[in-house]
């Protein structure tokens, strides 16, 4: 198996707005941007979330990015035009039909609500090309193709990070569990197995924990094990 996604979380996520005040602007950037301190041009950090109940679509691709950054790094290429093609597997379990890849073009307009910054996902890392500043789009891409895909930025408020992790890989092999019916051991071996074979790993969250710091009805994903065993969730 390739993915894991941790407890459903309730599709209640808090609402976005969609009303005359979002328009859109052209943010110009490029896709990669290595920052100063990551280990490859793609890495989990470029991945905020903005003003779109989707928290299970960041958490997930920050959880591939931080397990398998060439995944992600293949899935996008930038064209002549400046746009970006976006390169997705297709999974329809309910028909059973065969897996099948697709591409979605998506360009450098994106929602914004005051018209400086993006009113979604965020930008990544900022750097330079050819002397010039630059900033770093592929989460905004992926979260746009991902929007494109299923008719608009409102129908993916809401929903299941094993489904959007499922659309980067061909292959059928993400698990699902749930941590409030495994022992503590069982949980720690998923998780020790995850990171041992490099598997991204997200977690909903139903409930908010103040004693831990969770926020309820969200979704974050699995960044190791710090030197007390404890999970760490981004």
């Amino acid at each position: 198996g390739w993915g894991f996604r941790v407890f459903p979380v309730d599709r209640k996520e808090r609402a976005a707005t969609h009303g005359a005040s979002y328009t859109y602007q052209q943010f110009k950037g490029v896709a990669f941007v290595k920052g100063e301190d990551d280990a490859h041009e793609v890495d989990a950090n470029d991945v905020k979330q903005g003003g779109l109940g989707d928290c299970y679509f960041m958490a997930g691709i920050a959880a591939v990015a931080r397990t398998d950054p060439h995944r992600i790094r293949s899935m996008i290429e930038t064209n002549a035009d400046g746009t970006f093609s976006v390169y997705l597997w297709k999974h329809n379990y309910q028909w059973e039909e065969e897996v099948m890849a697709t591409v979605i073009v998506v360009d450098d307009q994106f929602p914004t609500t005051f018209g400086t910054s993006p009113a979604y996902g965020k930008f990544g890392d900022s750097g330079t090309q050819d002397g010039a500043p630059v900033r770093e789009l592929w989460p905004m891409i992926l979260e746009k193709a991902y929007a494109k895909h299923k008719k608009g930025f409102k129908t993916i408020e809401g929903g299941w990070a094993s489904t959007a992790m499922s659309f980067f890989s061909g292959e059928d092999s993400v698990k699902d569990h749930r941590p409030a019916e495994l022992s503590e051991d069982r949980l720690r071996a998923i998780l020790g197995s995850a990171a041992k074979n490099g598997h991204p790993v997200t977690f909903g969250v139903p409930k908010r924990a103040p004693e831990l710091g969770l926020v309820g009805n969200h979704y974050y994903f699995f960044a190791g094990v710090d030197e007390k065993g404890n999970a760490k969730l981004l």
